[in-house]
């Protein structure tokens, strides 16, 4: 008899236990710099659900965000993450790109509270003054030099495209994924070319070109030739060439059209 009281009083003890939990949906997770996995700080994170609240925190100092739902509960939403201009990394001169990464909180087939929701978001380092990717062009001319494209870990085989559409492509997401950039594409020349000045402009305007055909706002894209004002490889370095082949490599260097960032505030005029 003792024994079957002593387990009601357990079941009892239990179930007031499970009563006194508290009925929430908990949502929280860190956002983290992608490269050195340092906290990143003033991050917006969004909370959208069923019930048609958006629901808005900002990540801490230790990149920590927290959402408490109590009461009126979601049985879907999503969450992500909203980088703006205002987020700095600890690294001077660099910002962060736009992140389309997403959480999406499934709980429809669940009555079981509390729930607790965790999600991290990670995010990639620019360099506001980066010029990458680079895009390199033939001796006096606005052809794109295929055999030559000076981004990393790119293998053409592999991503089943043409050099400059790769590049293109990474422009025009970059441009796509952060829609409050205004870029400046620089084009340059070699020593060994003529009319530099107009050459290297026109340059500038083909890769605008482009883009421009991929749908990007014009208004976002600033064209510019410095002729042989910004050289990678110095004439003096050149020079210096061994032989013909080698000297013709060093010139192919400065053949490029590269970009920057100008600003990050550009607003899109609704139509």
């Amino acid at each position: 008899m003792n024994r079957f009281l002593n387990f009601v009083f357990f079941l009892f003890c239990i179930n007031s236990f499970a009563q006194q939990l508290p009925k929430a949906i908990v949502v929280k997770g860190n956002v983290y710099d992608r490269e050195d996995s340092t906290a990143v700080e003033g991050v917006t994170i969004i909370l959208k659900d069923d019930k048609g609240r958006n629901i808005i925190r900002t990540t801490d100092s230790a990149g920590k965000y927290f959402f408490e739902i109590k009461g009126n509960f979601f049985s879907l939403a999503e969450i992500q993450c909203i980088v703006t201009k205002d987020v700095h990394s600890k690294t001077k001169g660099a910002k962060y790109l736009a992140n389309d990464d997403k959480g999406i909180i499934n709980l429809t087939d669940t009555n079981d509270l509390p729930i607790i929701y965790l999600k991290t978001f990670s995010l990639q380092k620019y360099f506001v003054h980066l010029p990458t990717p680079r895009i390199t062009f033939k001796k006096n001319s606005l052809q794109i030099d295929t055999s030559r494209y000076l981004y990393p870990a790119f293998d053409e085989a592999d991503s089943g495209r043409k050099i400059p559409d790769y590049c293109i492509d990474i422009l025009e997401h970059i441009l796509k994924e952060n829609p409050e950039i205004i870029i400046e594409l620089d084009a340059h020349c070699s020593g060994d070319e003529k009319d530099v000045d107009s050459l290297s402009l026109k340059r500038a305007q083909k890769v605008k070109e482009l883009l421009l055909a991929k749908k990007v706002n014009p208004k976002r894209i600033e064209a510019k030739g410095w002729g042989i004002q910004k050289q990678m490889v110095t004439e003096v370095q050149i020079k210096k060439a061994k032989n013909k082949k080698e000297k013709e490599e060093l010139n192919a260097r400065n053949r490029r059209c590269v970009f920057k960032i100008l600003s990050w505030d550009y607003v899109e005029k609704k139509k």
